[in-house]
């Protein structure tokens, strides 16, 4: 298995529309018959950033929803096997505001619930993380910035994610 991380931190979906179909043709070629690919999406969390007001996200909705949407049927064109990796919440006490951004969890559940419709259209599996973690104490998950997953977050991540390749 060939794994790549093709994350680029502070990307909102609409970076990642850009690059996606170049990225995805380079890397989901068929060599072998047998040759089967599969795409992680952990994307969106960047897109729930507000500036200067809680209410001016980087992304408005509808934008977000056409990203999401975007990337869901483009990658089906290359593999069955596609994860969407749902939004993390966040430790408001150090991200609302932090500097001049806000990062709400309210915010991050509404962009969460859209992606799970878009996934839930074309049969892709969602991990809602958001909505699994909201009952737990996340905040030993997230790094010192509120926002970025530690490494047991990381982990929690991993165990849910790898029962999906076995």
């Amino acid at each position: 298995y060939k794994r790549q991380n093709l994350s680029i931190p502070g990307e909102s979906t609409r970076e990642v529309v850009k690059r996606f179909p170049t990225e995805a043709e380079a890397r989901c070629k068929k060599v072998y018959s047998d040759d089967c690919a599969s795409i992680i999406f952990a994307a969106g969390i960047n897109d729930t950033k507000c500036i200067d007001f809680k209410d001016n996200p980087v992304t408005e909705l509808e934008d977000f929803r056409r990203n999401i949407a975007f990337l869901t049927e483009s990658a089906s064109k290359h593999t069955k096997h596609i994860i969407f990796v749902g939004l993390t919440l966040v430790d408001e006490q150090k991200t609302a505001p932090m500097d001049n951004v806000y990062f709400l969890n309210d915010k991050i559940k509404t962009y969460n619930e859209i992606i799970n419709k878009e996934c839930q259209k074309r049969n892709i599996t969602f991990l809602n993380i958001a909505e699994e973690w909201s009952g737990l104490n996340y905040l030993q998950l997230l790094s010192d910035d509120g926002i970025h997953l530690n490494e047991k977050g990381h982990q929690k991540i991993f165990e849910k994610i790898k029962p999906l390749f076995i």
